[in-house]
């Protein structure tokens, strides 16, 4: 029997044409895992710990109200926040789409867009966004995705790294696996897959019915990618 691929969108690119990153190791009394349990400001804390070396500027591009930065010590970065609908006088109001910032000068960005299939069509980022099938449309979502990507790939230094947060869906009773559309528009942008880590809510907050088609999803992913080639045009 011939093996589809999982993913919903475009087949990932060969990986013969990737030379791997090196990095200097990271030595440290407690291992960092791939897999964490609590929410994402213990995620991301995990993350910085191997990945965010001091004096890098790092730049979050959907800082909403800096929930992933409560266990961060971020006066070690050059840190700057921004979000479409700033919610600080210290976030600059800016569209992941249109980064005001020059190309290759980003050691490492951190999006992680709304997810808007939950989102209903009159939320803030809907109406930001300009969704109208907000609650229906997955590849609208995967679409804001491919375009916040490709603008960091730009900002970014070459070998700089980029921290995507998403989530697999259930979607008109399909499984929509984010997690794998996520990487292959990454790949698409000349981007290597160097890790991904995974966050486990401590509890699930799921409620209803008790029948079900599909596993109820109580995780959520992380995936760092190192930019390896040029600005994509």
């Amino acid at each position: 029997m011939k093996l589809m691929p999982l993913t919903t969108g475009r087949l990932i690119t060969d990986l013969k044409q990737y030379s791997p990153i090196r990095r200097t190791p990271v030595i440290t009394d407690e291992p960092v895992l791939s897999c964490v349990h609590g929410d994402n400001s213990e995620l991301i804390g995990h993350v910085a710990r191997l990945y965010l070396r001091q004096g890098m500027t790092v730049c979050d591009v959907t800082y909403g109200r800096g929930i992933f930065w409560q266990r961060t010590d971020m006066t070690q970065f050059d840190f700057r926040a921004s979000d479409i609908s700033p919610q600080g006088k210290d976030i600059s109001k800016m569209d992941f789409r249109e980064l005001k910032y020059d190309g290759e000068s980003v050691d490492a960005c951190v999006f992680d867009p709304p997810y808007l299939s939950r989102s209903g069509k009159n939320s803030v980022y809907a109406r930001h966004y300009k969704t109208e099938l907000a609650g229906k449309n997955y590849d609208e979502m995967m679409g804001l995705y491919e375009a916040g990507m490709k603008d960091c790939h730009r900002v970014l230094k070459k070998d700089g790294l980029l921290m995507v947060k998403c989530a697999d869906e259930i979607q008109t009773s399909r499984f929509r696996p984010a997690h794998c559309d996520v990487l292959n528009v990454a790949m698409k942008l000349g981007m290597e897959a160097i890790d991904l880590f995974v966050l486990m809510r401590n509890q699930s907050g799921m409620v209803g019915s008790p029948a079900q088609r599909h596993s109820r999803r109580n995780h959520s992913y992380l995936w760092v990618f190192a930019k390896v080639q040029g600005t994509v045009k």
